[in-house]
């Protein structure tokens, strides 16, 4: 069979599966298992492929019309131009968590803010801690994560980065590791899906942790622990970032004026949903702070 015919055959099959974005899919799958990207499958339309490489193909074609992840079967996702090795047992990183990664950015660089110490809360795959950590280079960033299975892809993940420390730690005891005003930006992308809307997750999704998704019986179990537990871990000044579900937006960014954070502020993604909330912990003075400052105005 040859490129073109196997890669006809493949988008056949996924839409007959009734998989989602079939053409995207046989692309990722062409270009994973053989190495071919679209011009390159063009110019290679007529070489033959071997029956082991078709065996394969049909293997992974098996698994994503089951409901398998496409992530999974590739093993590794790009986060923000970062590859990260992912499989069953991590959440996949998503462009939506992007939101809060930049937000946070804009959010620091409004202030004038170059952090020192960063931390990553649920930290997964660790796809928010190693953005942060190539865009500050100098920050010492800390990937905080309870479950073993994704724990694993944590570490493996931060290999490259040396100044990102992977922690095993649960959100909801592990902050008394912790003093108080240390860190000078807290991020994170908790379990935010309500207990009982689990079940009616998309399929793919639903192959997805459950610990990783589930936020609880109203969703907001997660960040009720980082404003009472988290929020004091930040410096006065220190920027606080969390991505959120589309209809939480009121209920988080209450949960954080309850707790005295200042300005919260919400942000969205690019089809206008609500997606981040950021804040900032009063300061008490300018030189309280401990962050490096590129002007004196401190308010956003």
């Amino acid at each position: 069979m040859t490129v073109r015919q196997a890669y006809q055959d493949t988008i056949r099959l996924l839409r007959e599966g009734q998989v989602e974005e079939p053409d995207s899919q046989a692309h990722w799958l062409f270009s994973h298992f053989f190495g071919l990207s679209r011009p390159q499958r063009a110019l290679h339309a007529s070489d033959l492929l071997s029956d082991e490489k078709l065996r394969l193909l049909r293997q992974a074609i098996t698994r994503r019309i089951a409901g398998e992840p496409l992530q999974y079967i590739l093993g590794e996702w790009t986060f923000m131009d970062i590859p990260l090795k992912v499989g069953p047992g991590v959440l996949i990183p998503r462009d939506d968590t992007e939101v809060c990664v930049r937000s946070c950015i804009e959010r620091l660089q409004s202030a004038g803010l170059v952090p020192g110490r960063i931390l990553d809360l649920c930290a997964g795959s660790g796809a928010i801690a190693l953005a942060m950590a190539d865009r500050y280079p100098e920050a010492e960033v800390t990937a905080l994560e309870a479950m073993p299975e994704a724990f694993a892809y944590l570490r493996q993940n931060c290999s490259a980065f040396p100044a990102v420390r992977p922690t095993a730690g649960d959100l909801f005891t592990d902050f008394r590791l912790f003093p108080e005003s240390y860190f000078d930006v807290i991020l994170s992308n908790p379990p935010y899906v309500a207990s009982k809307e689990l079940s009616s997750l998309p399929r793919e999704v639903q192959q997805e942790p459950a610990a990783a998704l589930d936020g609880g019986e109203d969703g907001l179990r997660f960040y009720r622990a980082i404003v009472s537990c988290w929020l004091p871990r930040l410096r006065p000044g220190g920027v606080l970032s969390l991505e959120i579900g589309e209809d939480q937006a009121e209920a988080v960014m209450s949960l954080l004026a309850h707790a005295g954070a200042d300005s919260p502020l919400l942000h969205r993604d690019l089809s206008g949903l609500p997606r981040c909330v950021t804040a900032q912990r009063p300061q008490a003075s300018a030189s309280a702070t401990g962050l490096s400052r590129n002007s004196t105005d401190m308010t956003i």
